[in-house]
């Protein structure tokens, strides 16, 4: 569909030429569309890639403290206020020596099963026969 440039009137090639621009236009405007389209979808994997940081930062990081910012809502308290002259002039660590005796135990074990229980004595015997084997018998069974 080839058109002959030099036979169409003026006209038709105006309509031509905004039917040609109208067209590049939408293309333009598809291709804005889509480069929206691209930078909301690098930013939600920006924001993604942030969480999975931060989860893998909680889940696998250090876990002190010393990490934590301070929360700029809560107050801080005044114990200066309350202290003395002297206790403020005061910057020697306080150092206590605790000293205590521990009895020791000497812990043999379990205690010994009440005499009035009953003993019961389950034996089980192999099917196979167990002629070449050595039997080990145990005389304290108490359950």
């Amino acid at each position: 569909m080839k058109l002959d440039l030099e036979n169409i009137s003026k006209e038709d090639l105006f309509d031509l030429l905004l039917t040609k621009q109208e067209e590049s236009n939408m293309h333009i405007h598809r291709i804005d569309e889509q480069e929206i389209k691209l930078q909301k979808l690098k930013e939600k994997l920006a924001y993604k890639n942030h969480i999975i940081a931060n989860l893998r930062r909680m889940l696998f990081g250090q876990k002190r403290e010393r990490f934590k910012t301070e929360d700029s809502s809560q107050m801080k308290l005044p114990f200066e206020e309350y202290a003395t002259e002297e206790e403020k002039a005061d910057e020697t660590p306080v150092k206590e020596v605790i000293t205590y005796e521990r009895k020791k135990s000497n812990h043999v074990g379990r205690k010994p099963l009440p005499e009035h229980l009953p003993e019961v004595v389950h034996v089980i015997e192999p099917e196979e026969d167990t002629k070449e084997y050595v039997k080990l018998v145990r005389n304290e069974l108490r359950y």
